[in-house]
């Protein structure tokens, strides 16, 4: 399985080279990119942006203070015993 920055990491590295075949021709007048090029860069680059996790990117959200005071009540009566 790929980890996010890897995936990011490949996203990028993709899209930079479609990014020169599309510029090629500027530099290179007779150079001619095979139409389905475009097809498979972005086949690619959408199959790993749309299997990126957010779920491993997100920051656990902190317990309201009710159900922290709640667990330390209940702590406390469990030692109390």
């Amino acid at each position: 399985m790929l980890t996010n920055r890897v995936r990011t990491a490949l996203i990028t590295v993709i899209t930079l080279v479609w990014a020169a075949n599309f510029l090629a021709p500027i530099f290179k007048a007779d150079y001619q990119p095979p139409a389905e090029i475009n097809l498979a860069f972005m086949g690619v680059v959408g199959i790993l942006t749309a299997t990126y996790d957010k779920s491993k990117d997100k920051v656990p959200e902190p317990e309201p203070p009710v159900k922290k005071a709640a667990k330390k009540a209940g702590a406390q009566k469990a030692v109390k015993k």
